[in-house]
Formats: C-alpha cells, sequence, structure tokens
C-alpha cells in the first residue's frame, strides 16, 4: 500500500502545474524507491506500469525523474519490460531535440569546432532561440542512465529496438559519441547469435550460439574454454583458460582494474588466432604469414558484431596465435550474464563443404 501510495503521489506532482518540481519531485522519487524495498515483486511491477504515464506523457523534468525511479526499480530486480520500451521511446524523442539542440549551436559556431566547444559556448544564447531542445540537452543524461539500465537487462527490448532503423539513425546522427558509448555497445551486442567457428588446418567444425558477450576478448576466452577438450571426441588440442578466469567471463566473480586482487587473478593467454572468413586461400588454408593479412584478423578489442557474414552466418576461423598475449579475464557489463554453447559438431564432410565455398567465394 505504501507504494501504491508513493507512487499517486508522484505522479500528482508530477502533472502539478503549480508544485516547484526541482524541489518536490526528488523526495516523492526517493519515497518510491524506499517503499519498494518492502513490496513483493507484484507491487514493484505494477508500480513500474503505473509509471509508464508520466514517462510517456509528463513534461520532460518529470518525464525524466521517473525514468530514473523505473531504471533503479529494474536495477533492484523489477522487470524491465514493465515500462522500459516507454522509457526507449521517450529517451529516442529527448535525444532528437537534444541533436536539434547540440547541431544548433554549432551553425552558431560556423566553423570546425568540436561540438562540446560549440556548445559550452554557444548554449545560453541557442538556449533563449530552442527552450525546449534547451531542456531535452539539459534532461538527456537522465534518459541515458534509465535506458542503458533498461538495455541492460532486457535481452527483448535490446532486439526490438536493433529492428528499429529510426532508433539506430538517431545514435549515428547523435553529435557527442561520447555520451552514447554505452547505449551504443549495448545495441550492438548479438543475442541468441548463431555462428561457426571452423579450424581449417584440423578440419573441425562448430555450430555455435553466443548470448550476452560484449567484446572479442570474451568471446575468445569462452571459444578456448568451450572448444578446447579431448581431439579423440571431437574438441580442439591446447589449454583451456583457468577456470576462475572462464567463470569471469560467464557470471563469475571477477576483480575490477584497482581491485588490489587484480594482480593475483589470473590471466587468459590466447589460445588461438581469430580470423574472418575473407582470409582463407583458394586451397582452403589460412596465410602462412599472419601478420601480412591482419586486415583479416577479428581482433579481440572488437566485438562479435564485427566478425563477417557469409551466407547469412558470421563465420570465425581458428589458427594459431601468432604471438603471446594474455588479457585480464570479465565482461565488459559486469551485470551481463555471458554464454556460449555448441549447438553442433560439423561433421569432417561439412567442415570441407564450408571450407571449399569459402575458398572460392568472391572477395
Amino acid at each position: 500500500m505504501q507504494l501504491s501510495r508513493s507512487v499517486d503521489r508522484f505522479i500528482q506532482l508530477a502533472y502539478s502545474p503549480s508544485a516547484p518540481l526541482p524541489g518536490v519531485l526528488p523526495p516523492a522519487a526517493q519515497a518510491i524507491i524506499r517503499n519498494a524495498q518492502l513490496a513483493t515483486a507484484e507491487e514493484v511491477d505494477a508500480a513500474l506500469q503505473r509509471l509508464r504515464e508520466p514517462v510517456e506523457r509528463a513534461e520532460l523534468l518529470p518525464a525524466a525523474v521517473a525514468s530514473l525511479v523505473c531504471g533503479t526499480l529494474v536495477e533492484q530486480g523489477a522487470t524491465p519490460e514493465c515500462a522500459g520500451e516507454a522509457i526507449l521511446r521517450r529517451t529516442q524523442k529527448t535525444l532528437a531535440l537534444a541533436t536539434s539542440f547540440i547541431q544548433a549551436c554549432m551553425r552558431e559556431a560556423a566553423g570546425e569546432l568540436p561540438a562540446e566547444v560549440c556548445v559550452t559556448r554557444y548554449r545560453e544564447a541557442v538556449s533563449k532561440q530552442l527552450p525546449q531542445e534547451a531542456q531535452a540537452f539539459a534532461r538527456q543524461d537522465m534518459f541515458l542512465s534509465a535506458a542503458t539500465a533498461i538495455l541492460l537487462r532486457s535481452g527483448a527490448l535490446r532486439a526490438l529496438f536493433q529492428r528499429d532503423d529510426a532508433f539506430l539513425a538517431l545514435l549515428k546522427r547523435y553529435p557527442l559519441d561520447e555520451k552514447l558509448y554505452y547505449l551504443e555497445r549495448l545495441m550492438s551486442m548479438l543475442d541468441g547469435e548463431e555462428m561457426l567457428v571452423i579450424h581449417p588446418e584440423l578440419k573441425r567444425g562448430y555450430r555455435i550460439r553466443i548470448d550476452g558477450i560484449a567484446d572479442n576478448f570474451q568471446l575468445h576466452t569462452l571459444l578456448a574454454d568451450t572448444l578446447i577438450g579431448d581431439p579423440d571426441e571431437g574438441w580442439l588440442p591446447g589449454t583451456r583458460p583457468d577456470p576462475l578466469a572462464a567463470e569471469a567471463c560467464r557470471d563469475g566473480y571477477f576483480p575490477q582494474e584497482d581491485d588490489p586482487e587484480a594482480a593475483h587473478f589470473p590471466l587468459v593467454e590466447g589460445a588461438f588466432n581469430l580470423w574472418n572468413w575473407t582470409a582463407l586461400r583458394p586451397d582452403g588454408t589460412l596465410p602462412e604469414r599472419p601478420f601480412d593479412a591482419s586486415s583479416h584478423w577479428i581482433w579481440n578489442e572488437g566485438t562479435p558484431a564485427d566478425i563477417q557474414l557469409f551466407e547469412g552466418i558470421r563465420v570465425i576461423l581458428l589458427g594459431p596465435p601468432p604471438y603471446q598475449r594474455t588479457w585480464n579475464a570479465g565482461r565488459f557489463f559486469p551485470l551481463m550474464k555471458g554464454e556460449l554453447t555448441v549447438c553442433e559438431v560439423l561433421s569432417s564432410a561439412r567442415v570441407e563443404n564450408w571450407l571449399t565455398r569459402m575458398a572460392r567465394a568472391p572477395r
């Protein structure tokens, strides 16, 4: 009951024409968060569903605060889909207005100054011309924080907005890239993505599925942990990562860089070199001089979305590491569980068939 009443109070204030919102909304928001600690999961989800209305319809400040409240509740375990789409749609509208504001500041500069400098110099003047856009620019970080919390916890909403061309175009058009860094990383995630992994020299191949893997350091580690095993049983020779390091790339503990324990946590040593399919030579082998063909490498610093498609599926070719390389085990998004599943071990005939088609394919 207390949670419901605190939501009532917040919504009343959100639409009040006379309330001094900067002073009264934060305490009302804190009351919701505090009372949610004592409520059932069903009651918290019901509160999220009710807060969807001010997120969608209220003025920018109360909508931004409502979004932050929802994001906090989701961080505490509430169901992100209850209000997630509303938050992401309002974030989209706010970013569109903020983009117009930044572009107006850049036009005032009439030169090659960075967007950040243009906003600093001309924000006050442009705010008088475009007050709504200026408000959106001022509140955008609140929406971005809530949107990130939602996308971090909902693969379904990530998938929905990955198919939204207007949303993706807006992210590309937005002038201040650093503000969207985490949002863009989340939008590049490949959830439930199937890939082919083939070792051309050993004629071994696997169809895998990945979820929650944000970069190729994590992917490389899980490939080694999953595919290295007894060659007599169809797996690859080699040394698997330390179990602690492998679990750190799934959902296990790992220390942050500034944690004293980081110095004692096991490192991962590269077991392979990862190649795009375009590296394959006409005879079905990988280049003998790997550094001369590094443009075909799948870099650990990249993401799974960078891996090139062949006939509609991303393909990873495995070769020996060209040099010794180690890295810290972990997850770019610590709250997201990483998974790599072997869906199928390919027969030798199918591996040969894939290699033949790739070797003959135009580049």
